[in-house]
């Protein structure tokens, strides 16, 4: 998952091919999340790129790669949410990152 990828996302694609994702693995774009102007469309890995110059999606913005871009714009965002609050709960200390919030 990438925030704020859009402007690098041929170049994403790119790298995570050249690791040995495949080309149809499917992917999601949700931009503006939890917002009145939120938009998504979903594809694969390999037309992210044009799907995201076709449907004209802007920053701020979620580029979703793998199975769980197969889910609804409304279950990624929840998903993201329960893994960052997921974080903050861990606890802090040698080798543990705390997130704000």
């Amino acid at each position: 998952m990438s925030y704020m990828g859009l402007s690098r996302c041929a170049e994403i694609v790119a790298a995570l091919q050249a690791s040995g994702m495949r080309a149809d693995l499917p992917a999601a774009v949700v931009s503006a999340a939890h917002t009145v102007h939120q938009r998504e469309a979903r594809g694969t890995l390999a037309g992210l790129p044009a799907l995201l110059q076709d449907k004209g999606l802007s920053s701020p913005a979620i580029l979703v790669i793998g199975e769980v871009a197969a889910m609804q714009a409304a279950a990624i965002v929840a998903t993201i949410a329960d893994d960052e609050q997921a974080l903050r709960d861990q606890p802090s200390g040698p080798g543990h990152r705390r997130l704000a919030g």
